[in-house]
């Protein structure tokens, strides 16, 4: 797929939303059931905290909204990758790719030396991939057959 035409952009707060329906749609994308999504429907809403402090880029292909990321500022710790989603029709496409590379220079412009990505299991291999080090899990007690592996993305 041609990238001619991918382009970023700041999310305000009236995309919030639309990102939170994306993510959302995303997600099932991964077979989850439609009652475990609801459980974590919170989680997926995107923080009025990250739109307020521009830390939430959307990507669009040809005019139409691919995916988006987001960052979340940990006073005195390492930032997170807190949302990286892509619509479902365009993933495999090289598309993850480009947005994974532009929140990684989003990153570097605000002078991190590295972030978090507390992961979907279903998406691990693509940020290995993408150069992200595992570094552990996150346990989730109200789901114990559930666990999401956490990454270490180094900027260099």
């Amino acid at each position: 797929m041609s990238l001619t035409g991918l382009e970023f952009r700041l999310a305000q707060f009236s995309h919030q939303n639309l990102l939170s329906d994306l993510a959302l749609r995303s997600k099932a994308s991964w077979g989850y059931t439609k009652g475990f999504l609801e459980k974590f429907k919170a989680e997926l809403t995107v923080p009025e905290r990250c739109l307020k402090r521009n830390l939430v880029q959307m990507g669009y292909l040809n005019q139409k909204l691919i995916g988006f990321y987001s960052f979340s500022e940990n006073r005195g710790k390492e930032p997170d990758l807190n949302f990286f989603f892509l619509e479902p029709e365009f993933k495999a496409q090289g598309l993850g790719r480009a947005l994974f590379e532009n929140a990684v220079e989003t990153a570097k412009s605000y002078g991190w030396i590295s972030f978090l990505i507390c992961s979907d299991p279903n998406a691990s291999a693509f940020y290995q991939h993408m150069g992200a080090l595992w570094v552990g899990t996150l346990d989730l007690p109200d789901f114990p057959e559930h666990s999401l592996p956490i990454f270490r993305y180094i900027l260099s």
